[in-house]
């Protein structure tokens, strides 16, 4: 019959009470039903206790703080509602909802820590803006670039608190100004990207600290070693004078050396551009120009200052202008060491004597 066809054990150990199968599935089936209303219930009210969170905004003591917050709270809670809703309707994932509002709780967290850290990190700005002992300027041409755009977040008559309306995340924009002259305009991202700023990128940027580089200094730490070794090489005659130094068949790569040494890096280059070459920082060509009216646009240098440090984007032609800063501040340390040098010769010996003489 049927059972044998179906190919059935008609065993006794076979027989199964389906009755107390069905009850454990309807069981199983109720509780995942109310673990999920439990989740549902968890969600609805996060999202009542993150919209009651946004309207108590704090009483600051700083008005125009005071309206920043007040603006970007009213912001926040309507892209809020709007998440929710799509929420409801199926459209994104609950852990997308969760980590949404998170992230706006973050956002407003470091907006009060960067406040706080403020003051403290302002004073310790200009400190960097005071010289060495040898009257260089401590800190580098990108750290007062960068300082320059925190600056901006001490002038809050500027700003607006915009929140992200797909992740959440809050970006401090600073206005442009209107035909009147109020900061009623919302700029172009592409055109003035350094315009938006995370908050908690601005608490981290806070500890970036680049100290100033000198060429001049640096070539001369390299080039002293060689005039040590020439001036304790006289009497022996291996290298009697710069000059014989300079037709020696290491000092091609010795120079290549050195010149690779001042340029490993391209905030080191960057360094060598803008005290070398008059390069300047801008986030975009549009900044540039606006900073800089009638400079070539061949001396602007990207950087990007929406992350927690700023980040340099040099051309390779501007890497290759660095090297060429770099090599002739070498040779102009090397001239300078050739000037000042007296070494001890025998005036019966002409160069083509030595020459012929080292190359033994």
């Amino acid at each position: 019959g049927f059972r044998t066809y179906a190919g059935l054990d008609t065993s006794p150990e076979s027989n199964m009470n389906w009755g107390d199968i069905a009850t454990e599935v309807s069981k199983g089936i109720g509780l995942i039903k109310e673990d999920r209303e439990t989740r549902k219930a968890a969600i609805d009210q996060a999202q009542v206790d993150q919209l009651k969170a946004l309207s108590e905004v704090p009483d600051l003591n700083n008005r125009s703080l005071n309206g920043i917050i007040i603006d970007g709270s009213d912001s926040s809670k309507q892209v809020t509602v709007n998440m929710y809703s799509e929420l409801q309707k199926g459209n994104i994932k609950v852990k997308d909802f969760m980590l949404f509002m998170q992230n706006q709780k973050n956002g407003y967290s470091s907006m009060s820590s960067a406040v706080k850290n403020y003051d403290g990190w302002y004073t310790k700005a200009k400190e960097r803006l005071g010289t060495d002992e040898n009257g260089n300027i401590i800190a580098s041409d990108l750290n007062i670039y960068s300082n320059e755009s925190i600056d901006g977040f001490g002038n809050l008559n500027n700003k607006k608190l915009v929140p992200n309306p797909v992740n959440g995340q809050l970006q401090l924009v600073t206005m442009l100004k209107d035909k009147n002259g109020n900061y009623t305009i919302m700029p172009d991202p592409n055109k003035n990207p350094n315009n938006f700023q995370n908050p908690n990128a601005i608490n981290v940027r806070m500890n970036f600290e680049e100290d100033r580089k000198v060429l001049s200094d640096q070539a001369a730490q390299l080039t002293d070693a060689i005039a040590k070794k020439i001036t304790s090489n006289q009497l022996n005659g291996s290298v009697s004078s710069m000059e014989d130094f300079r037709t020696a068949p290491v000092f091609s790569q010795w120079k290549k050396d050195s010149v690779a040494s001042l340029t490993s890096s391209d905030n080191d280059s960057a360094q060598i551009l803008t005290q070398s070459g008059g390069y300047k920082f801008a986030g975009s060509i549009a900044e540039f120009k606006e900073k800089n009216p009638g400079l070539s646009e061949d001396l602007f240098i990207k950087v990007d200052t929406s992350g927690d440090q700023p980040v340099i984007e040099l051309t390779e032609d501007q890497r290759e202008a660095a090297r060429g800063y770099a090599d002739t501040a070498i040779e102009s340390q090397l001239d300078q060491i050739e000037k000042i040098q007296s070494p001890t010769r025998d005036p019966s010996r002409n160069k083509k004597d030595d020459r012929a003489y080292n190359s033994k």
